[in-house]
């Protein structure tokens, strides 16, 4: 639990998914699930699945992809080891019970929600120039470049390109991939990442690792290691599992199954396209795109085996006089392994850049971020600076045609200016360090924007921060 507790995935989300910290969600859940022998504890599993709905709609996913292979799973296991057919056909009766009364519950609570995103689908505008004449001509004079495949959804509708499943999916050595940040062994990560960059048929598999996302995929090499020693001592019967044997099986196949799910959508092996379970996730569910987060829950399995490589040393060393260090040594090298820095930041200094729009911009002034992915700290120095932001993240209107991220793409080139300019812009704050990635990562118009910025005629460079990582640019009218 402690390791679960300070584990990557658990610092990260701390920092923008505040609701995705209750992991208790995730493991009250499964010890539901393997618990719901009676029509009393379907009724309550159910209640407690629409709770968990209402608080975080992935941990509700998760719960829903775990109780879904545990019933088949339970089944199987049924006829494998020869169950009587009766016990076999109330369990399936408890299990569609509790499903039944989620799914009329969720139906009717998130309809909206689920019609925007299911039924409905996307709303695409596939002609802008056809949309466009649906709103008064002065809306829409400052287009420039061609938004014709630009995507607009509802305010609920959220729909994502399968390549968003390849960014987000795992990869098998994910696994076995510390945080980078880590000081103590983060640098095998690197090691382990340049060796597949060597592999030419996986090369574009190895990248687009996200450390805030896809270090909740990393067990510990220290928790390998007991879980492997656990599984021998148990198949060599050298300890047994006393309670909820047909429990932990199911669970440990859950984890396997769920470890396949989030491969990426397919891969390509001898120029033949293999589709994987992904694919699938991506038709259906497109609005859980971030399929590492299930990271967390294969952890949560991983360590029963932990626990048992734990066991074992216990039985086997009782009466040594050094088990009570090497319990505490073997402890603290797995905690070691998850360790990421925590970040705290003072908001009582205002960082420079905020500084500069303050100096040498007015409150009417309207500024674009370059790339707009620090949507977030401008808004909460807004009080401070006071000046209007034309592009935040993730922003849509659709009545004008305008879409932030598309915008942000074309910034750096002229006509992204031209449209700038258009639309009333005067200032570019340009982020010269996450420039670099939002073009490596992002089909960007602009291919080299900190030369465009610098060299262009259509700006004039105002200011820029001490550490020289903010660049405050005037567009020249």
């Amino acid at each position: 639990t402690f390791i679960v507790s300070i584990s990557p995935y658990i610092i990260y989300q701390s920092k923008s998914h505040i609701e995705l910290l209750s992991v208790w969600l995730l493991a009250l859940g499964i010890h539901l699930v393997i618990h719901v022998k009676s029509y009393k504890r379907a009724i309550g599993f159910a209640l407690y699945l629409i709770f968990v709905a209402v608080h975080s709609n992935y941990y509700f996913y998760f719960l829903l992809e775990i109780f879904g292979l545990y019933i088949i799973l339970d089944i199987i296991y049924g006829l494998i080891v020869k169950q009587d057919k009766k016990s076999i056909i109330h369990s399936v009766l408890h299990h569609l019970v509790a499903l039944g009364i989620v799914i009329f519950a969720v139906i009717i609570l998130l309809w909206p929600t689920i019609k925007a995103n299911v039924v409905d689908g996307m709303i695409l505008h596939k002609n802008a120039t056809e949309n466009v004449t649906k709103v008064d001509e002065i809306n829409t004079k400052w287009q420039v470049n061609d938004y014709s495949n630009v995507k607009f959804s509802s305010s609920i509708a959220v729909k994502r390109p399968v390549e968003d499943f390849f960014v987000f999916s795992s990869r098998p050595w994910y696994f076995i991939m510390p945080p980078k940040s880590n000081i103590y062994i983060g640098w095998i990560s690197e090691i382990i990442e340049n060796n597949v960059r060597k592999i030419g048929s996986l090369h574009w598999l190895a990248q687009n690792y996200f450390e805030t996302e896809h270090s909740a995929l990393f067990l510990g090499f220290t928790n390998i290691f007991l879980a492997i020693l656990g599984l021998i001592a148990v198949l060599k019967k050298k300890i047994y599992i006393k309670k909820g044997k047909k429990d932990v099986i199911l669970l440990s196949i859950i984890a396997i199954i769920l470890a396949i799910m989030i491969m990426p959508p397919y891969i390509v092996l001898f120029s033949t396209k293999i589709y994987l379970p992904a694919y699938l996730l991506w038709k259906f569910f497109a609005m859980f795109r971030v399929l590492a987060r299930l990271g967390i829950v294969i952890l949560m399995i991983f360590m029963i085996w932990v626990g048992y490589g734990y066991r074992y040393i216990l039985t086997r060393l009782k009466d040594k006089w050094y088990l009570p260090i090497l319990i505490i040594a073997l402890v603290s090298l797995s905690l070691l392994e998850f360790v990421v820095p925590f970040n705290v930041n003072n908001v009582s200094r205002v960082p420079y850049e905020y500084k500069m729009l303050k100096n040498d911009t007015k409150s009417s002034d309207i500024v674009a971020l370059y790339p707009n992915y620090t949507t977030r700290e401008y808004v909460f120095w807004l009080k401070y600076h006071k000046s209007k932001l034309l592009n935040p993240r993730g922003y849509q209107n659709k009545e004008y045609m305008f879409d932030a991220d598309a915008f942000t793409k074309n910034l750096a080139t002229p006509k992204g200016i031209q449209e700038a300019k258009n639309l009333g812009v005067k200032y570019v704050l340009v982020d010269t360090k996450l420039a670099i990635d939002f073009v490596k990562s992002e089909d960007n118009a602009g291919k080299d924007p900190l030369t465009f910025f610098e060299n262009s005629n259509l700006l004039k460079r105002v200011d820029e921060s001490e550490n020289g990582r903010f660049v405050l640019y005037e567009i020249e009218y």
